[in-house]
């Protein structure tokens, strides 16, 4: 024998019977969407029903829709409460392919804004993205701090995508900080590993207009 509650759900009234139809709906939709949005409407049937329940003499009636509400109310009490929690990855597009090429061509035409911009898009998704950090690192260098574009080169030093201009960022942060031997070493590597470097070689025609060596300055610029 199916109970008032079970019956409520199964074959709602058609008509309503004191709040017993809408609370049934309510019901039904709680066991299919157990969220916060139905349980509040569990909430507002509940005072009604309470309130007719008062004006109510018929014991029949009155037993189904107790019963619907004890059902209801256990049905809220484990229900979810909190509301999904909103993330920045959900309410921001993933970056479309071709995101990172657009960020290094506008980096290079010196739209550090646009390029900004574009690669916080592409962190969002892949925040490891070596090529994005790399120009991240490049943008650090290019406002002027010289110790963070440093830290943020180095952290790319060994990562094979983009090892070889880290290494360029890497020794020129260096040479900027004033540390010019291990600014060497770095740059040293760079232009061994792809000899069109220009930026490395500039660097290092700096080192060596420092150290007077003018032969080894002139052959790097």
């Amino acid at each position: 024998m199916r109970t008032p509650a079970k019956q409520c759900i199964d074959t709602p009234p058609t008509r309503g019977v004191g709040g017993l139809r809408k609370t049934c709906q309510t019901l039904k939709a709680l066991q299919s969407n157990p969220g916060p949005s139905v349980c509040g409407r569990i909430r507002i049937a509940l005072l009604r029903t309470r309130h007719r329940l008062g004006r109510r003499s018929d014991p029949p009636r009155r037993a189904a829709i107790a019963a619907v509400l004890a059902v209801a109310l256990v049905g809220c009490e484990t229900a979810p409460q909190d509301p999904p929690k909103i993330t920045l990855e959900s309410i921001v597009a993933p970056a479309a392919p071709g995101t990172v090429e657009l960020a290094e061509r506008a980096f290079a035409e010196e739209r550090y804004g646009d390029a900004k911009r574009l690669l916080d898009r592409v962190l969002i998704g892949d925040p490891e993205n070596p090529r994005a950090r790399l120009v991240i690192a490049e943008l650090i260098l290019a406002s002027g701090a010289s110790k963070e574009a440093a830290e943020a080169f180095g952290q790319l030093l060994e990562r094979p995508e983009v090892k070889t201009r880290a290494r360029q960022g890497y020794g020129i942060s260096l040479m900027l900080l004033g540390d010019r031997e291990n600014g060497l070493g770095s740059l040293l590597e760079a232009v061994e590993d792809d000899p069109k470097l220009w930026r490395a070689w500039n660097a290092l025609g700096y080192y060596y207009d420092s150290k007077h060596d003018w032969a080894a300055a002139a052959e790097s610029y």
